[in-house]
Order: structure tokens, then sequence, then C-alpha cells
């Protein structure tokens, strides 16, 4: 299911994160500074654990960022402007 998300709220959510899940989100999905995806193998080496652990982590980053865009969509229901989209996997 593809749902657009407010820029505004996805740097929201993202503060609710750990320190830890930003920083594996960031190298994960590309929001660092080679500006690249890279593999669920590829993060768990980087980060040291085994695949099925960094699989845990991405999940429970991506739960909580979808809880908070979730309760932030409950407390602003107004539709999102067209400028200030970006598509999220959710």
């Amino acid at each position: 299911v593809f749902r657009y998300v407010r820029v505004e709220q996805l740097y929201a959510g993202f503060k609710k994160l750990t320190p830890r899940q930003q920083e594996y989100i960031r190298y994960r999905f590309g929001f660092d500074e080679e500006d690249r995806e890279r593999s669920l193998s590829e993060t768990a080496e980087y980060f040291h654990l085994r695949v099925a652990r960094a699989k845990k982590m991405e999940r429970e980053a991506l739960n909580c960022l979808r809880h908070y865009i979730i309760k932030d969509d409950e407390r602003h229901p107004a539709p999102p402007k067209p400028e200030t989209e970006k598509m999220l996997i959710g």
C-alpha cells in the first residue's frame, strides 16, 4: 500500500526514533552522504549485526515512524499539499 506523507510528518516522526534507529534508517535508505540505498545484508554488516537483528531493528524503526504519522494524521486530518509530499511505503 502506498500513501503520501508530508515531509514535515516524516521529519517529526524521525525525531521520535532513538539515535541508533535514526542512524540505521539514514544508512539503509540512503539519507546519508553517499545518497544510496543499501541492502539488508550490507546494513547488517555495517552495524555489526546478524541479518535477523538488522531486520528487526528496521521493522521497529519503521513501525515507530508509521505510528507517529498515523497519530499526526488523526490530529491534522487536512490533505497534504502536493509540493510537500513524499511517497512512503506503508
